[in-house]
């Protein structure tokens, strides 16, 4: 099996910077020499799903066999350091993405809804 990890794109990455994203002591010694921290699409769906409680999940189309993505974000209030927006969305139904476009887009989404603060 020829298995490899797909790594999130420049943009994508200086939002995950400004969400609270940060590498722990190993990722930045593995990455030291790298014009920037390599992260994976997973490491960046995980991140997400463990330390902003916002879930990007990729699911397979059954009419083209390309993949759409939904969201369940929570977004954190600035001010009490707790949550108090939810928001459920799907998108890419209309277009044809290979699993790591949806999950990138996916990721995307999740991160401009936590940094425009949710729909207040």
């Amino acid at each position: 099996m020829n298995a490899h990890d797909t790594y999130v794109s420049d943009s994508t990455y200086e939002k995950l910077k400004k969400v609270g994203f940060d590498w722990d002591y190993w990722d930045r010694l593995l990455n030291m020499f790298a014009k920037r921290p390599q992260v994976s699409l997973s490491v960046a769906q995980k991140w997400l799903r463990e330390y902003t409680d916002g879930h990007v999940i990729v699911m397979p189309s059954t009419s083209n066999g390309s993949y759409f993505y939904g969201i369940y974000a929570r977004v954190q209030d600035r001010e009490t350091r707790g949550y108090y927006f939810n928001k459920v969305c799907y998108g890419g139904l209309d277009n044809s993405y290979t699993y790591e476009e949806a999950l990138e887009k996916g990721i995307n989404e999740a991160l401009d809804i936590m940094l425009e603060g949710g729909n207040q």
